[in-house]
């Protein structure tokens, strides 16, 4: 829809002028340890109120009915995945805002498992969908 692309375009140009243009000036970053881990914990502490139960998978037959038994969740389900990409995608913002490069190996490590994480994602997707179509590969360059 050419809206949608309008905004994107819109974004992008707005992105563009932020950054090498004179609408908002540019800031010294400047590591403060203090700041950075009281903000981090902080975040932790809010997410622990956040928990809940993960929902347990269905397993299905071959033709897409659902069984009436439910399998117990599994070790690096999709849930637990997610979870930790979200925690890593956090850290690395805190990293670059507060210019931290104290945490530089730890964010070596996080961005390395994340993308073994996205690659485990994407191998158990093909694995129980067996969908090999150029759309699902279009898709997968897209947001890689």
């Amino acid at each position: 829809d050419m809206c949608d692309w309008g905004g994107i375009a819109a974004v992008l140009i707005f992105c563009s002028l932020a950054e090498n243009g004179f609408i908002l000036s540019k800031g010294r970053k400047q590591y403060d340890s203090d700041t950075f881990l009281f903000i981090v914990c902080l975040f932790l502490v809010v997410s622990a109120f956040s928990f809940r139960k993960t929902p347990r998978p269905r397993s299905s037959s071959l033709e897409g009915q659902k069984a009436e038994a439910e399998e117990p969740v599994t070790f690096m389900s999709r849930h637990q995945t997610e979870e930790w990409k979200g925690w890593t995608q956090f850290i690395f913002i805190m990293y670059h805002y507060f210019d931290a490069k104290a945490w530089y190996n730890l964010i070596r490590c996080l961005v390395s498992g994340y993308a073994f994480l996205t690659g485990y994602g994407n191998f158990c997707y093909f694995q129980s969908t067996q969908d090999f179509s150029f759309k699902r590969w279009r898709w997968l360059m897209c947001i890689l």
